[in-house]
């Protein structure tokens, strides 16, 4: 349970893909800096996203009892399979948080990871007042362009129910 909640705060507040998620290492998490660094396969680079202190505090707990249980030197995935024989991989994640979502009472079609990263999208665009400027950083999009596109579905939907429009 501890594992599946460090990994469900690391992907919302890190707006994280799961194959992002799960090949985060150790050495990544800057926990004085409150900052993780890590490798976007889909994107073939290195991004560096700042983290709440929540998340910060949950990460390091969880890096803490990690650490009684298995090695975690620098390179060490942050996150191991339940019986802690191997790296978590993407399909155990989306697995993990379909669970979850199961136990709390969220439908299948809601139930997907990739909804903690628009979700953390559509809250930093409206934190901002609408600056998607916000958004592009945290997602790491090269072009706002991408960012517009990628959160227009969310933004209009909130908005109409905002206004009970829906």
């Amino acid at each position: 349970a501890a594992r599946d909640h460090a990994m469900t705060v690391l992907a919302y507040y890190g707006a994280m893909r799961r194959s992002e998620v799960v090949l985060a290492t150790v050495g990544g998490f800057d926990e004085a800096v409150g900052t993780l660094t890590f490798f976007r396969p889909k994107c073939r680079d290195w991004h560096c996203v700042g983290l709440p202190d929540e998340a910060v505090v949950v990460l390091a707990r969880w890096i803490q009892s990690e650490r009684a249980r298995r090695p975690m030197h620098g390179s060490a995935r942050l996150f191991a399979s339940q019986k802690g024989d191997g790296a978590m991989t993407g399909g155990q994640f989306a697995r993990v948080f379909r669970q979850a979502c199961k136990d709390a009472g969220i439908p299948r079609a809601k139930a997907h990871a990739h909804c903690l990263r628009r979700s953390r999208a559509t809250h930093l665009l409206e934190a901002s007042g609408g600056d998607y400027r916000l958004a592009q950083a945290a997602l790491g999009h090269a072009s706002v362009a991408t960012t517009e596109v990628y959160l227009s579905s969310n933004r209009e939907a909130a908005l109409m129910r905002r206004y009970g429009l829906a």
